[in-house]
């Protein structure tokens, strides 16, 4: 079976296989033809490929809730590999995925919770271009608990301007 029509047909199946991927791709010796692929490419591919925004629904086949909190549970699985090894290869690569999850209809516990695992990864890592990464995403996640009716989608407009900007 296609990989991609399998994830688009199960979402679960995306998450699942979201850090494995990039963990196998870091790790890939020199000489393994693996070595050889754009890790960032893959990256991309499969924020998109877990995104609610473009997984089909097609009637009741596809859970919403499951569906919108897909790019929520990674944000948490991905802060909580970079903290539990701030100096791994990758980590450069995995501050920037935390700036292009879709948060959108991610519940304001979460976000204080994102919140605190992001000052505690700035506080940890070394590498600066991580931490610019993780202040972006810290950006967006003050502008997500600071928003007065809860609505998230204007986060990501004013996140998008900040990224334009570099």
């Amino acid at each position: 079976m296609n990989p991609i029509i399998h994830l688009k047909h199960k979402p679960g199946a995306g998450e699942e296989a979201f850090l494995p991927t990039l963990k196998t791709l870091f790790s890939a010796p020199v000489s393994s033809p693996l070595a050889s692929v754009n890790i960032n490419n893959v990256a991309e591919l499969l924020l998109q490929l877990t995104n609610s925004k473009y997984l089909e629904k097609k009637g009741n086949s596809i859970d919403t809730t499951e569906v919108s909190s897909i790019h929520v549970s990674l944000s948490l699985a991905v802060a909580n590999e970079i903290l539990s090894s701030p100096d791994a290869p990758g980590v450069r690569l995995l501050c920037k995925i935390l700036t292009m999850m879709d948060l959108t209809g991610c519940a304001q516990s979460t976000v204080k919770e994102m919140k605190i695992l992001t000052t505690r990864m700035i506080e940890e890592i070394e590498d600066s271009v991580a931490v610019k990464s993780l202040n972006k995403f810290h950006k967006m996640l003050l502008i997500l608990t600071d928003s007065e009716n809860g609505e998230i989608q204007g986060a990501f407009v004013a996140v998008s301007c900040l990224d334009s900007n570099d």
